[in-house]
């Protein structure tokens, strides 16, 4: 057990959860010497958390950087005041400190508290909370001998001494780039066209579906990973084999008369090169025993594009049997601009 001659870290436990609810008990520090705010990814998985994928790089004692993927997490942290929570937002990271343990009782009696006020326990840090939630590192503060005891928002804790400890301590860095916005692939604004600086009001529906989409999606290696958001069951949509056949020799018979037919298949080609698609062999489709249903393609020719000027639609709108894809997907918030709003701002 450490004296008190060594070094206490600021650490006490706090109650943590997701938004939801899903409390658990975590050795929260608080660091007034970090500019970052991190939990430990083994915390974040006990708490079923959803983060959005960032890149970070670590710069270490040396100058030596380590790039690496990580998640930013939103966490709630409960106070002294039961039913207020406090909202953070924390890059994970595989491990931070841990803490042994102390004579509580001996440090309350120093500081003339009642029992149980210090709710300090040893073992790993779960959450690093620091200057960028510098409301959290706020508080009265209590001096005895080289103890400062502090009472933040979060609680009661207690931290200082007179260090001896001559070893050299590792001094990291820790730099996150700007987390990825998903939505930045489709709405207009990042086009910088945007024409309303009204931000268009969405149902609980539209942002639970949203949030879902956007949980769901995860980055692999240097690209984004997006599964379909299933609405309905796809084993219920018709194969529509035929009636793609048919589309597709409709197709086939216009670009046989337009300059384009190279073009298209060039398209297709790319496609395959860059592994976004690929031909299934016989062997394959007899043995598949999955959902079948075919997507149509058409081309949208623009005569002006010299290197592309004919481009490949998939139209997961085409009707089968009164049903198409989309119908079985999550929409999510129509994030487009409203068409009257538009017109208004070219006055």
């Amino acid at each position: 057990m450490p004296g008190f001659g060594e070094t206490l870290l600021n650490v006490l436990d706090v109650e943590v959860g997701s938004k939801i609810g899903n409390m658990h008990m975590a050795h929260v520090m608080l660091d007034s010497g970090s500019e970052g705010t991190f939990v430990r990814e083994g915390f974040a998985k006990k708490l079923d958390l959803k983060g959005r994928g960032v890149s970070a790089s670590i710069t270490m004692l040396g100058g030596a950087v380590e790039t690496f993927d990580s998640h930013v997490y939103d966490l709630y942290l409960k106070g002294t005041q039961p039913t207020m929570l406090h909202k953070i937002t924390a890059l994970g990271i595989d491990r931070l400190n841990s803490v042994g343990s102390v004579d509580i009782e001996k440090i309350e009696r120093m500081f003339h508290m009642n029992n149980n006020t210090l709710q300090r326990s040893s073992g790993t840090v779960d959450i690093l909370i620091g200057v960028d939630h510098a409301d959290l590192l706020r508080g009265e503060t209590l001096k005895s001998g080289g103890l400062i005891a502090q009472k933040s928002p979060l609680g009661w804790s207690v931290f200082g001494g007179h260090s001896t400890d001559q070893k050299r301590r590792k001094v990291l860095n820790v730099q996150i780039c700007k987390p990825v916005e998903l939505t930045d692939y489709w709405i207009t604004e990042a086009l910088g066209v945007d024409v309303s600086n009204d931000h268009k009001a969405i149902n609980i529906c539209e942002s639970e579906e949203a949030e879902m989409i956007e949980s769901s999606c995860r980055k692999v290696g240097n690209r984004w990973l997006v599964p379909y958001p299933w609405a309905k069951d796809p084993a219920n949509l018709a194969d529509n084999k035929g009636q793609a056949v048919k589309m597709l020799k409709g197709l086939e018979n216009r670009l046989s008369k337009s300059p384009y037919t190279d073009a298209y298949g060039s398209q297709i080609e790319e496609m395959v090169d860059l592994g976004f698609a690929r031909k299934l062999n016989q062997a394959e489709i007899e043995d598949y025993k999955g959902p079948v249903h075919y997507i149509p393609h058409h081309a949208v020719v623009r005569p002006a594009k010299k290197s592309t000027p004919v481009r490949i639609v998939f139209n997961s709108s085409n009707s089968y049997n009164g049903e198409s894809l989309n119908d079985y997907w999550f929409k999510g918030p129509d994030l487009l601009n409203n068409l009257h709003g538009v017109v208004l701002g070219f006055r």
